[in-house]
């Protein structure tokens, strides 16, 4: 049956056309499958970072594409794939480190690619996988060529019929729902058993396809070296190595690729990634893995090629063979030179990143201005905690740091206003992110007094609040007190906060209940949160301590 969708960059979109998905924010539908695009809905897409849209192809792309069909047999390989078009999109010089630079490596694999699809059965269903879905179909292009590669460096025997089997090893995935495959949510339990299913199909498809002797590869390959993988829960320790070796390859691509729903992930955070989850490999293919790529990940031991060694401190994000490396003999730390004087022979040990030295290297980068890198230690701590607790213990404890360090004078004013800004900036994609995941339950008016200056307090209050799936509205006092008593009744606002530094109120609508914090109070208060679980913290009964009682005041 012909597809009648096409997939397309936002940015080539036109007033018009028929978009042939769901479009997600989070878990909530913000543009239902069917919808006539607009400029609006072009600028929405643009300003949501949303880079591919699926379609409804057009009359005349459909007749071309029938035509295409029912003349398969006759089109040549190089009008079908352009292999070397997708290793360009595949960024391998970026990916693959050391790997891309072995050519015969590279020559053996390109060879083995033109001499597959010379066979029309092979090139066919390659075909069908990148109608399919695209990015599955770049996927098993990657894994091929990277595990081809790597399978090569160790010496695996009947590599020209197994390196089919790489190719190949989703296609299991023709049978699964294109709207599972590219959902931007979490999937739910039921679309999860949907997806696994593919290591099945794939098996099935394979063996239909005369190829029963690979077809273990398909099915496999999702086994764990702790027995936690699928379909069968095997320790893939006890398969052959070739499984070990996809096994790998197939997470490295997942993390390294960007998807419709995710950014793709720096190849050295992948790698730190996965031994953090070392569980699941062959350690002993994982350590080689690692080598032949020649990229490291931080906190490692490796041996340079003086005869030293030194530990792997941060990655060069341009380039993941030129790490900051701190030495052992002398203790300073430099970053391995473009023009390669001096390299990395290979990893000795790899040192699991703890929970406390990654909030320390965290603080440490904030604390000396390095936003690109405090950004991304803190990309990597939320996935520790659950999301009640990102405030609680990232936050609050870094704000503690701070507050000492400025009370101290131990930065000048003009370093502790940048860190500030840079940290403000944390918490305003940390309350992104909350909105996103949380469904806020109630809403709540903060209103700001004029003498109030504080805004990382403010800020933390905001996340708290979050945290807790309350939506907080944040205004300064700026307006009259009957506009803002306008907002409260046309929001059906049940609670107000005033954060000031003295205690005025001047909002007589009888409906709210109006919690006034001092400022003082308000930081007390927030670092009395730190390290807690918010859940357990019962924030909103702890926040009556601050009710507005009107009748003693009045009187």
């Amino acid at each position: 049956m012909i597809q009648n969708t096409e997939r397309i960059r936002t940015q080539d979109l036109s007033v018009g056309q028929i978009l042939m998905e769901d479009i997600y924010l989070g878990d909530r539908k913000l543009i239902g499958e069917g919808s006539f695009v607009t400029n609006r809905i072009i600028e929405f897409l643009m300003k949501q970072n949303i880079k591919l849209v699926d379609i409804k192809m057009t009359p005349e792309k459909m007749a071309n594409k029938v035509e295409r069909e029912n003349h398969s047999e006759s089109i040549t390989f190089s009008d079908q794939i352009d292999y070397f078009m997708l290793l360009g999109k595949l960024n391998v010089e970026f990916r693959y480190g050391k790997g891309i630079q072995q050519k015969d490596y590279i020559e053996y694999v390109i060879e083995l690619f033109d001499a597959y699809m010379e066979n029309l059965t092979y090139r066919l269903k390659l075909e069908q996988l990148k109608g399919h879905d695209y990015y599955t179909f770049l996927h098993a292009v990657d894994v091929f060529t990277l595990c081809t590669m790597f399978a090569r460096e160790k010496n695996v025997p009947c590599l020209e019929k197994i390196a089919l089997g790489f190719l190949f090893h989703d296609i299991g995935k023709l049978k699964s729902p294109k709207s599972i495959l590219n959902k931007k949510t979490k999937l739910t339990r039921t679309e999860r058993e949907i997806i696994q299913r593919h290591t099945l199909n794939g098996y099935q498809l394979l063996c239909d396809m005369g190829l029963e002797s690979i077809a273990y590869l398909a099915m496999s390959h999702h086994e764990n070296a702790n027995g936690t993988g699928y379909p069968s829960g095997t320790s893939c320790l006890s398969l052959p190595i070739e499984i070990q070796l996809l096994q790998i390859v197939d997470v490295y691509s997942a993390l390294t690729l960007q998807r419709s729903y995710k950014e793709p992930m720096h190849p050295s955070e992948a790698i730190t990634l996965m031994y953090n989850n070392k569980q699941n490999f062959n350690e002993e293919v994982l350590n080689a893995f690692t080598n032949f790529l020649g990229i490291f990940p931080e906190n490692s031991i490796v041996l340079l090629s003086d005869g030293s060694q030194a530990i792997i401190e941060s990655m060069d994000v341009p380039n993941p063979l030129l790490p900051k490396v701190r030495s052992f003999q002398g203790g300073n730390s430099f970053q391995i030179p473009y023009d390669f004087k001096l390299n990395i022979c290979k990893m000795i040990s790899y040192n699991e990143m703890s929970l406390e030295r990654l909030f320390s290297k965290f603080s440490e980068a904030l604390l000396s201005a390095e936003d690109i890198l405090a950004k991304k230690y803190f990309e990597d701590l939320i996935e520790w905690y659950p999301s009640y607790e990102w405030y609680t213990h990232i936050h609050i404890p870094l704000f503690k740091i701070m507050k000492v360090l400025e009370t101290n004078h131990l930065l000048s004013r003009a370093k502790i206003k940048k860190i500030k800004e840079t940290y403000c900036h944390l918490m305003k994609d940390t309350m992104l992110k909350l909105n996103q995941i949380n469904k806020q339950r109630e809403i709540v008016l903060i209103l700001i007094e004029e003498d109030v200056n504080e805004n990382e307090l403010i800020s933390l209050f905001e996340g708290i609040l979050y945290s807790e799936e309350i939506y907080p509205i944040v205004i300064r006092k700026g307006k009259s007190h009957r506009e803002i008593e306008n907002i409260i009744n046309s929001l059906n606002i049940k609670q107000l906060f005033v954060l000031s530094n003295k205690k005025i109120i001047g909002i007589t609508d009888q409906t709210v209940d109006i919690f006034c914090v001092l400022m003082d109070q308000l930081e007390k208060f927030l670092i009395t949160l730190s390290y807690k679980n918010l859940y357990k913290v019962q924030l909103k009964k702890q926040l009556q301590q601050y009710k507005y009682v009107r009748s003693t005041i009045e009187n």
